[in-house]
């Protein structure tokens, strides 16, 4: 679970949070943050919430680790998107 901190943190905080924890990127940050925009989540409370159960949901951690880097191929990360969202729904 996020600390209720971390999600109101300035948006480079948060982002360097997903950097450290997900091994994400600026770029695919802003990728998954702007699907989850145009899919409805208006909110950005909601969203980084959602950004955070959406990488944990991908991340497998290793013994010793918080999470494991994500991994997705080409055009996995929308397909994972999509997967996420229905099941959310």
């Amino acid at each position: 679970m996020i600390s209720t901190e971390t999600v109101n943190s300035p948006d480079l905080v948060f982002q360097q949070y997903c950097k450290e924890v997900f091994g994400v990127n600026r770029g695919i940050y802003n990728t998954i943050d702007e699907w989850f925009l145009q899919a409805g989540a208006v909110s950005v409370l909601e969203r980084r919430r959602m950004i955070v159960d959406f990488l944990q949901d991908l991340s497998e951690p290793n013994p010793g680790e918080k999470a494991a880097l994500l991994k997705v191929g080409k055009g996995g990360l929308t397909t994972a998107l999509h997967a996420f969202w229905k099941k959310c729904a």
